[in-house]
């Protein structure tokens, strides 16, 4: 379902909401046409990413998400988050996790955390040249047996604590 119309040289999309399986994703916005300015919103519940071919595609999740942004291309600002029910990598189980967004202007800042694993992420991204990025990841006492699973012994008992700090362009 969609309803769409041209006024004032303003593009505007009332609603767009769309069906995928279990899944539902609507939008709604408007652009500008002189000034090059938008807003937009879009919200999605229980969508599912699931490649059938794990070698190219090896997310398997299912997911909320919420987003909301205005401005230019140029200069975006966009808040919103992504909350997982279920994220595995590679077979790897990460469990339910969240991912908040804050874009303004040339950065995006993701603020993650993910308690199966007792991990969290902090990441700024400049989204113009040289692309730089500072992240932050963080292990909080994780259970040894969830965090290394693929790993041939005994039985591993105890937790983790550790701390990766990453900077590059």
């Amino acid at each position: 379902r969609s309803n769409m119309s041209l006024v004032n040289r303003t593009i505007a999309v009332d609603v767009l909401g769309v069906g995928l399986g279990e899944g539902q994703l609507d939008a709604s916005g408007s652009y500008h046409l002189p000034s090059g300015r938008f807003s937009a919103n879009v919200s999605g519940t229980r969508l599912t990413i699931a490649g059938s071919d794990p070698a190219k595609l090896p997310l398997n999740a299912q997911f909320d998400v919420e987003l909301s942004g205005n401005g230019t291309i140029e200069s975006p600002d966009a808040q919103g988050f992504v909350d997982f029910s279920r994220l595995s990598w590679e077979g790897y189980e990460i469990g339910a996790a969240r991912v908040d967004i804050d874009a303004e202007g040339d950065t995006l800042e993701l603020k993650g955390r993910a308690p199966y694993l007792a991990a969290s992420l902090h990441a700024r991204v400049g989204l113009e040249e040289p692309r730089s990025f500072a992240a932050d990841i963080s292990i909080d006492e994780g259970s040894l047996s969830r965090l290394i699973r693929h790993v041939e012994s005994p039985e591993l008992a105890g937790t983790l604590s550790m701390r990766v700090y990453a900077t590059g362009t």
